[in-house]
């Protein structure tokens, strides 16, 4: 009997920790939700300040970054000079899943991760959104995507149709 007495006291016991823990923890996250940054405030009375109308004029939204910032690097990387085509990117979000689709001078297209080996003494380093780094002869060279002049491959489909 005393056995069970003491069962039932400490569930009882964890029960009241575990929902004390649980009371902390959204106590917490309520707190975390109240707290402003100062930068966000300031760009909101910028924003609320510079138009009489209360509606944000296009240089205020531009500097929220609503999708993230870009960052355009200028590179010292050269352009490659061997015949490859980089034909399409396969994007991920996940390391080491993005995939580059090349072409090579046999025309035959071939799926690449970061480190396969393209060719002889040819190796992918990197994925970037409009061109890939190759490693050519312990050089860094860059290759961009392939891009297409729509209008006249439209001309073309239409004409040969």
């Amino acid at each position: 009997m005393q056995n069970m007495f003491i069962k039932k006291s400490l569930v009882l016991a964890i029960i009241g920790l575990l929902l004390g823990l649980i009371v902390a923890n959204g106590i917490n996250s309520y707190h975390l939700m109240m707290i402003t940054p100062s930068s966000v405030v300031a760009n909101n009375e910028e924003m609320f300040n510079s138009t009489q109308s209360k509606i944000a004029n296009p240089q205020t939204i531009v500097r929220w970054h609503l999708f993230g910032s870009h960052v355009v690097k200028q590179s010292t990387v050269p352009k490659s000079t061997l015949r490859l085509k980089l034909i399409g990117i396969i994007s991920s979000t996940r390391d080491g899943e993005a995939r580059v689709i090349i072409e090579g001078t046999s025309r035959k297209q071939s799926y690449y991760k970061v480190g396969d080996k393209i060719k002889q003494n040819v190796s992918l380093q990197s994925i970037h959104p409009d061109h890939i780094v190759i490693m050519h002869n312990s050089r860094q060279e860059i290759v961009q995507l392939k891009t297409l002049d729509t209008k006249k491959n439209m001309i073309r489909k239409v004409v040969t149709q």
